[in-house]
């Protein structure tokens, strides 16, 4: 048995993908980082944009701690932060957010055994198991981006809402009972970027020089293919094959300048 522990009376049906995992978003983003820097890019960290200059309908450049920067492009990829600073030079954006809260457990009782990544997909919880034998308890809400919203991610709480968590443990028990009684080690709770078919947006937007890359998760792994298309389209002025899935013009009421 794949895992033995799971309670199958309460599971209609599932499915096993063994070659699919799970990563560290923190490590692949410096792997990305170092590879950036090795082929001539360079990174100001620990630097706040105050503001996006633009002139005659055109971005022209940033202001940084209160430094004036020109630019040819600038491009957004500010994660929860984008439909804010989009917004500040007049450009909306078909991105909302849902709250991502996680869980951290320990187990009253050590399983050996390996928990892969289980997701309750009529609960929108998913769990899986650390290697020092801690469980993850992360919530995605049911509904997408019809229950989304928009937060400013300085005032979210990093304590998990009490009705998530009460949800959350009451179905991580159902499912795996030997997970009962497990004791809550830490928690956070982060924000979710949400668009409206679940699928990025990237490339031009309605304001010239002003690029997006908008996620809705699954960022960090897609982030290499949107460089290219953005390099492509700022660079050659090449839409690329990819436009109509990823342009802001594929939704109702949106356009670019092109």
């Amino acid at each position: 048995m794949v895992l033995p522990y799971l309670d199958t009376e309460v599971v209609e049906g599932a499915i096993y993908r063994p070659q699919v995992g799970y990563l560290r978003p923190r490590e692949l983003a410096k792997e990305f980082n170092n590879r950036a820097k090795a082929n001539g890019a360079t990174f100001n960290e620990h630097s706040k944009v105050e503001e996006i200059r633009t002139t005659n309908d055109r971005a022209t450049g940033l202001v940084v701690d209160g430094k004036s920067i020109d630019a040819d492009e600038v491009i957004c990829a500010a994660g929860p932060w984008n439909p804010k600073i989009a917004r500040s030079i007049g450009v909306e954006l078909p991105v909302k957010h849902t709250l991502a809260p996680v869980l951290k457990l320990e187990p009253a009782t050590s399983r050996q055994y390996a928990l892969p990544w289980i997701t309750h997909h009529e609960s929108g919880f998913s769990i899986r198991r650390n290697i020092d034998g801690t469980v993850l308890m992360t919530h995605h809400p049911v509904g997408g981006y019809d229950v989304a919203t928009e937060y400013d991610p300085t005032d979210i709480s990093e304590t998990v809402p009490d009705d998530i968590r009460k949800h959350g443990l009451e179905t991580l028990e159902r499912l795996l009972p030997a997970t009962e009684n497990a004791e809550i080690v830490d928690e956070w709770v982060g924000i979710r970027s949400s668009t409206p078919d679940q699928n990025p947006v990237v490339g031009w937007t309605s304001l010239k020089g002003f690029s997006i890359a908008a996620f809705s998760t699954s960022g960090i792994q897609l982030s290499p293919a949107t460089g290219k298309v953005i390099a492509a389209q700022l660079v050659d002025n090449d839409p690329t094959s990819y436009y109509d899935g990823l342009s802001i013009t594929r939704f109702k009421e949106y356009d670019d300048w092109r």
